[in-house]
This record gives structure tokens, C-alpha cells and sequence, in this order.
């Protein structure tokens, strides 16, 4: 099964689907890359809608990985 991605400015977002889910989750790992935990029937557009109103808070993510990065 080919992974889902979602491109959103210059990110990409891995989109993780379950059907279970009911709710959206975004999450930058430890390693910078990016996932979106969605329910099954979430359409991209909601995806886009939802992930461009956080994407502060992403930037700021990667700007303070980066920062600790730099220093180590």
C-alpha cells in the first residue's frame, strides 16, 4: 500500500487514515517529519483546510528542532 501525502507550502505531510478515528491529529516526530492521523472519510480538502490553519505552530515545530540541532 503506496503511503498518502498531502504537499502544503513546501511541507509534506504523511497522512495516516484509520477508521476508528474521529478526530485530526498532527504531529512533528523527533526525526522533523511530518504526519496527519485523520478518520477514514476525511477528504483532502478538509485535510488542506484544517492543516493550514496550523501551520504556525508546524513551522515553530521545525524551527525549534532545528535550533537544538544546530546546537548539539
Amino acid at each position: 500500500m503506496i503511503p498518502e501525502s498531502l504537499q502544503l507550502d513546501t511541507l509534506t505531510f504523511e497522512v495516516r487514515r484509520s477508521p476508528r478515528r474521529r478526530t485530526l491529529e498532527l504531529m512533528v516526530d523527533r526525526s522533523g517529519a511530518l504526519r496527519i492521523y485523520a478518520p477514514q472519510k476525511a477528504d483532502s480538502d478538509e485535510l488542506i483546510r484544517w492543516i493550514s490553519g496550523k501551520l504556525l505552530w508546524v513551522h515553530g515545530k521545525l524551527a525549534a528542532k532545528a535550533q537544538v540541532a544546530s546546537q548539539t
